[in-house]
């Protein structure tokens, strides 16, 4: 078998045939799923978030068990019985947490550079 490139070929040197794209979005007849809505954060559900993990104890390193995540959820819900956009959900919770964390981490990456700098 020939692996030739040729110039009116449609496909890669090893394609397995041509690739249907639906129109309506996807590839083949696979069904899109439906978005969910995000979760909107307010400033004082993340102090609620991050005061109620300030109480419990870290899994591995700087992460929390899923047990963890799963009472962090539960606590919002007592908490916040309206909430804006998406419910605040076990993933919801953790990529909160994960957001904040990068900010703080971030922002004091860059007051330590600033710190470091001689002034001349």
């Amino acid at each position: 078998m020939s692996r030739r490139l040729s110039s009116t070929s449609n496909h890669s040197l090893c394609s397995q045939g041509p690739v249907i794209i639906n129109p309506l979005g996807g590839e083949g007849s696979q069904q899109s799923k439906p978005c969910k809505q995000a979760a909107h954060w307010t400033d004082e559900e993340t102090l609620v978030l991050l005061n109620f993990l300030t109480g419990q104890s870290q899994g591995d390193g700087d992460n929390y068990k899923k047990t963890t995540w799963m009472a962090a959820e539960s606590h919002m819900d007592i908490k916040f019985k309206t909430v804006k956009g998406g419910a605040k959900n076990t993933e919801t919770c953790e990529r909160q947490y994960q957001l904040v964390r990068f900010h703080l981490l971030l922002t004091s990456s860059n007051l330590i550079l600033t710190i470091g700098v001689d002034e001349e």
